[in-house]
């Protein structure tokens, strides 16, 4: 999409920008429903954004946003109903704050190298005969202006989660036992 675009990639282009919007709030919402999975302040947080969520998706006319972030909390609800196992509870806080570094790096990395990010097919003539400059017509800022800038945030976002999957992996692989066995003291929550 970002080398070649085809005609009916601005749908994409444009889902790619709302989808960072939405991931933002899903990054912060993980961190606190992670934290307060055990709490009855998970159900204030969630519906909080919750309601953050379905305007946008709304704003968008793509509920699929909303939807994707109902199964994503009721993911999350597993760390509360884990019972006794911390590994669980702790392991779900560790991928959530791990996330939000994560966007903050791409983030901080998209702010400093948005100059020098080649725009490759994504040009103003491609831009405007395929339909993207129309469906952000009523938008602004860097994202728009820039597509291109979504298509590195995106890949820089997933590689380091690439990577820490394949690290964390590579570390729990002493254990014999893999992530199940691994024990240590904490205390109850």
């Amino acid at each position: 999409m970002w080398l070649v675009p085809g005609q009916s990639d601005a749908t994409f282009i444009t889902n790619g920008i709302q989808l960072f919007v939405v991931e933002f709030l899903m990054i912060h919402s993980g961190v606190f429903l992670s934290v307060f999975a055990r709490s009855k302040k998970f159900i204030i947080i969630a519906l909080l954004y919750g309601f953050m969520i379905y305007g946008l998706a709304k704003s968008f006319h793509n509920n699929y946003y909303f939807y994707f972030y109902l199964l994503i909390v009721m993911n999350r609800m597993r760390a509360g109903f884990a019972g006794s196992n911390p590994l669980f509870f702790i392991r779900n806080i560790a991928y959530s704050i791990a996330g939000a570094i994560f966007f903050l790096i791409a983030g901080i990395s998209l702010a400093i190298l948005e100059k020098w990010i080649p725009q490759f097919g994504l040009t103003e003539a491609y831009l405007n005969t395929s339909g993207f400059r129309w469906q952000n017509a009523k938008t602004g800022g860097m994202l728009v202006d820039k597509p291109q800038t979504v298509m590195y945030f995106w890949i820089v976002y997933f590689s380091l989660w690439i990577w820490f999957e394949f690290y964390i992996q590579d570390k729990l692989k002493d254990y014999k036992g893999g992530i199940t066995s691994f024990s240590f003291k904490t205390k109850k929550f």
